[in-house]
Protein backbone atom coordinates (compact mmCIF):
# COMPACT_ATOMS: atom_id res chain seq x y z
CA UNK A 1 0.00 0.00 0.00
CA UNK A 2 2.67 2.19 0.97
CA UNK A 3 4.24 1.42 -2.16
CA UNK A 4 1.43 2.09 -4.00
CA UNK A 5 1.04 6.23 -2.78
CA UNK A 6 4.80 6.43 -3.23
CA UNK A 7 4.69 5.71 -6.68
CA UNK A 8 1.48 7.50 -7.53
CA UNK A 9 2.88 11.00 -5.41
CA UNK A 10 6.07 10.17 -7.72
CA UNK A 11 4.09 10.32 -10.65
CA UNK A 12 1.83 13.45 -9.61
CA UNK A 13 4.81 15.00 -8.98
CA UNK A 14 6.61 14.42 -11.97
CA UNK A 15 3.50 15.67 -14.05
CA UNK A 16 3.63 19.10 -12.51
CA UNK A 17 7.05 19.52 -12.36
CA UNK A 18 6.83 18.73 -16.50
CA UNK A 19 4.69 21.39 -16.97
CA UNK A 20 6.00 24.97 -18.14
CA UNK A 21 4.85 28.06 -19.34
CA UNK A 22 5.22 27.88 -23.03
CA UNK A 23 7.69 30.57 -23.86
CA UNK A 24 6.40 32.05 -27.68
CA UNK A 25 2.83 32.69 -25.26
CA UNK A 26 1.97 35.82 -26.10
CA UNK A 27 1.91 38.41 -23.03
CA UNK A 28 -1.47 39.58 -23.07
CA UNK A 29 -1.34 43.30 -22.08
CA UNK A 30 -4.79 45.03 -20.95
CA UNK A 31 -5.56 48.46 -23.24
CA UNK A 32 -5.76 51.58 -21.63
CA UNK A 33 -2.80 50.59 -19.09
CA UNK A 34 0.85 51.61 -17.95
CA UNK A 35 2.20 48.78 -19.39
CA UNK A 36 0.77 49.21 -23.30
CA UNK A 37 2.19 52.60 -23.45
CA UNK A 38 5.31 51.57 -21.89
CA UNK A 39 6.68 48.02 -23.25
CA UNK A 40 7.91 48.96 -26.56
CA UNK A 41 8.78 52.07 -28.58
CA UNK A 42 6.28 53.86 -31.22
CA UNK A 43 6.40 55.06 -34.84
CA UNK A 44 4.11 57.66 -36.29
CA UNK A 45 1.72 55.77 -39.07
CA UNK A 46 -0.44 56.76 -42.00
CA UNK A 47 -3.41 54.70 -42.03
CA UNK A 48 -5.72 54.53 -39.70
CA UNK A 49 -6.03 50.91 -38.11
CA UNK A 50 -9.19 51.55 -35.82
CA UNK A 51 -11.53 54.39 -36.83
CA UNK A 52 -14.45 53.23 -34.55
CA UNK A 53 -12.82 55.74 -31.53
CA UNK A 54 -12.48 58.50 -33.60
CA UNK A 55 -14.94 61.72 -32.72
CA UNK A 56 -17.57 62.16 -35.16
CA UNK A 57 -16.74 62.33 -38.60
CA UNK A 58 -15.84 65.96 -39.98
CA UNK A 59 -14.76 66.83 -35.99
CA UNK A 60 -11.55 65.82 -36.63
CA UNK A 61 -8.32 65.69 -38.68
CA UNK A 62 -4.94 63.30 -39.17
CA UNK A 63 -2.05 64.90 -38.28
CA UNK A 64 -0.21 65.10 -41.49
CA UNK A 65 3.14 62.51 -40.98
CA UNK A 66 6.16 64.49 -42.93
CA UNK A 67 8.40 62.79 -44.34
CA UNK A 68 11.04 63.51 -41.89
CA UNK A 69 8.85 62.15 -39.46
CA UNK A 70 8.41 58.84 -40.89
CA UNK A 71 11.72 57.32 -39.32
CA UNK A 72 10.94 59.00 -35.86
CA UNK A 73 10.56 56.98 -33.00
CA UNK A 74 9.18 57.60 -29.56
CA UNK A 75 9.33 55.67 -26.38
CA UNK A 76 7.32 56.38 -23.29
CA UNK A 77 9.34 55.11 -20.07
CA UNK A 78 8.16 54.35 -16.45
CA UNK A 79 10.37 57.53 -14.85
CA UNK A 80 7.48 59.79 -16.77
CA UNK A 81 9.98 60.72 -19.70
CA UNK A 82 8.80 59.96 -23.51
CA UNK A 83 12.28 59.75 -25.59
CA UNK A 84 12.27 61.16 -29.19
CA UNK A 85 14.48 59.14 -31.56
CA UNK A 86 14.01 61.70 -34.18
CA UNK A 87 15.98 59.06 -36.96
CA UNK A 88 18.04 59.89 -39.87
CA UNK A 89 15.74 62.21 -42.07
CA UNK A 90 15.45 65.90 -40.69
CA UNK A 91 13.28 68.37 -41.19
CA UNK A 92 14.36 71.20 -43.66
CA UNK A 93 13.93 74.24 -41.35
CA UNK A 94 16.57 74.01 -38.30
CA UNK A 95 14.55 73.34 -35.01
CA UNK A 96 15.03 72.89 -31.49
CA UNK A 97 14.04 69.61 -30.46
CA UNK A 98 14.35 68.16 -26.91
CA UNK A 99 15.51 64.59 -27.15
CA UNK A 100 12.93 64.19 -24.25
CA UNK A 101 9.67 65.37 -22.37
CA UNK A 102 8.12 64.73 -19.05
CA UNK A 103 4.40 63.57 -19.36
CA UNK A 104 1.59 62.03 -17.57
CA UNK A 105 -1.00 60.27 -18.02
CA UNK A 106 -4.56 60.18 -16.18
CA UNK A 107 -6.07 57.19 -17.46
CA UNK A 108 -9.90 57.30 -15.63
CA UNK A 109 -10.12 60.87 -18.14
CA UNK A 110 -8.11 59.02 -20.76
CA UNK A 111 -5.47 62.15 -21.28
CA UNK A 112 -2.31 62.59 -21.70
CA UNK A 113 -0.17 65.55 -21.02
CA UNK A 114 3.14 65.81 -22.87
CA UNK A 115 5.19 68.59 -22.06
CA UNK A 116 2.91 71.32 -21.01
CA UNK A 117 0.12 70.03 -23.98
CA UNK A 118 -2.67 67.70 -22.88
CA UNK A 119 -4.02 65.09 -25.43
CA UNK A 120 -7.19 63.04 -24.45
CA UNK A 121 -6.41 59.12 -25.42
CA UNK A 122 -8.70 57.62 -28.10
CA UNK A 123 -6.77 54.43 -28.18
CA UNK A 124 -3.95 52.63 -26.03
CA UNK A 125 -3.95 48.76 -26.92
CA UNK A 126 -1.35 46.62 -27.33
CA UNK A 127 -0.61 47.53 -30.58
CA UNK A 128 -1.77 51.15 -31.26
CA UNK A 129 -1.60 54.21 -29.58
CA UNK A 130 -4.14 57.31 -31.05
CA UNK A 131 -4.60 60.59 -29.19
CA UNK A 132 -6.22 63.55 -30.56
CA UNK A 133 -5.33 67.51 -29.35
CA UNK A 134 -8.66 69.49 -29.15
CA UNK A 135 -7.44 72.89 -31.33
CA UNK A 136 -9.25 76.37 -30.63
CA UNK A 137 -11.76 78.59 -32.36
CA UNK A 138 -14.17 75.50 -34.25
CA UNK A 139 -11.22 73.38 -35.60
CA UNK A 140 -11.60 69.78 -36.00
CA UNK A 141 -9.14 68.20 -33.75
CA UNK A 142 -6.02 66.88 -34.50
CA UNK A 143 -5.34 63.03 -34.63
CA UNK A 144 -1.97 61.41 -33.99
CA UNK A 145 -1.12 57.65 -34.70
CA UNK A 146 1.64 55.71 -33.48
CA UNK A 147 2.11 51.89 -34.40
CA UNK A 148 5.19 49.52 -32.76
CA UNK A 149 8.03 49.49 -35.07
Amino acid sequence: MRTRNYLLLIITLFFLVSCKKDKNEPVVVKDFTMEALTARSWKPVLIDGNTTVNPPVGTYQYYAVQSWDKDDVISFKTDSRVYYNYGSIVPPISIEIPDYKVYTVDFSKKTITIGAITYQLLELSANRLKYSLALSGGNPALIFMFEHP
